[in-house]
């Protein structure tokens, strides 16, 4: 039986704010993060077992041609997809989605 995707409300945000971002650099550029980032949510729930887990129990999707990593978890029924990161960016924020005991 295939998982139920739930994604983190602030999910929409993340991706929003980088497309953003990347269309302020370059025309279109925007258009194409928000593309692989679809892409990626789509492997990532065909296969979610795929990737390991990270430093602070996530497991990650990296995205294609852009610097950034889809943060997720697995229940036995759920892919929970906390939010989009860029690596360099301090994991705090996505931390505190796991709710106050780790998971969200």
């Amino acid at each position: 039986m295939a998982r139920v995707p739930r994604f983190h409300p602030l999910f929409t945000n993340d991706v929003l704010r980088s497309a953003d971002w990347y269309e302020g650099k370059t025309i279109g550029l925007g258009v194409d993060f928000t593309f692989w980032i679809e892409k990626g949510i789509h492997e990532l729930l065909d296969d979610p077992e795929r990737r390991s887990n990270i430093h602070y129990g996530f497991r990650y999707w990296p995205i294609p041609r852009f610097p950034h990593l889809i943060l997720y978890d697995l229940t036995p029924f759920e892919v929970l997809v906390f939010g989009v990161m860029h690596p360099s960016q301090e994991p705090d924020q996505w931390i505190s989605r796991r709710g106050p005991h780790g998971k969200d």
